[in-house]
């Protein structure tokens, strides 16, 4: 649900600036698309941030050093904060 809100919120909120007098967002396909780019983002953050310990574990086995091969977030900007161990 919280997706579907930030498709609309996102949407209006660009046709709003679009009205406003920004030509990109002065159409609904342009103020859907910033919409879907919201939407998106928001599902990334959700999705990859704060996972680290869990993305390096599927780290194929027959690579050396797995925990270098995941960049590493600061715990910051996690939305799941799992605590800061360090996993090489």
């Amino acid at each position: 649900m919280a997706v579907f809100v930030a498709l609309i919120l996102g949407s209006l909120a660009a046709r709003l600036v679009g009205w406003l007098g920004v030509d990109y967002t002065d159409g609904w396909p342009q103020a859907i698309a910033v919409g879907l780019a919201v939407m998106f983002t928001m599902t990334g953050f959700a999705h990859f941030v704060g996972l680290r310990r869990d993305m390096i574990a599927i780290v194929p086995p027959r690579l050396p050093a797995p925990g270098r091969c995941v960049p590493d977030v600061p715990a910051d900007t996690a939305t799941l904060d799992r605590g800061n161990e360090e996993v090489v």
